[in-house]
């Protein structure tokens, strides 16, 4: 049997979780699929893959070289991380989003939006829906699979 790896993933901007960021070598018993981001010195068979993510194929490590803008959740650390295009950084939602700043009369429309808009630019349920199914679709194809034949 081979496993082959649809083009697909490595495009996307999300990526699946990863186990841990801090690892320079591989762990001594992976599971196929785990996936781990290689820490700044690695070593073995992680050696010249700083940085990249790393997934257990169930016989040998395979590498993604993240491209800035990439974003992943890690397990260990509960957290989610963004790579800037050299090192991968913590990502903190900033910002103050209170209801009762932005949406003081309580009509759930940001005030903002609702000063912005005449009345004759709504969508309907419809339209919203259809435009989320065409976007998950979208997405659903840009997904990676491994096929194993």
């Amino acid at each position: 049997m081979a496993d082959y790896r649809l083009l697909i993933e490595e495009f996307a901007p999300f990526q699946r979780q990863v186990l841990d960021k801090d690892l320079n070598a591989p762990p001594g018993t992976p599971s196929e699929g785990d996936r781990y981001i290689v820490g700044g010195s690695p070593t073995g068979d992680w050696a010249g893959h700083a940085n990249a993510i790393a997934w257990y194929t169930g016989t040998a490590w395979a590498f993604d070289t993240p491209e800035e803008g990439w974003f992943v959740y890690i397990v260990d650390e509960n957290k989610f991380y963004l790579f800037d295009g050299a090192a991968w950084g913590a990502f903190e939602a900033g910002g103050d989003m209170l209801k009762a700043t932005y949406d003081a009369d309580d009509d759930g429309i940001v005030d903002k939006a609702e000063s912005l808009d005449d009345g004759t630019h709504s969508a309907s349920a419809e339209d919203v829906e259809a435009a989320v199914a065409w976007d998950l679709r979208y997405v659903a194809a840009r997904k990676c699979v491994m096929v194993t034949l």
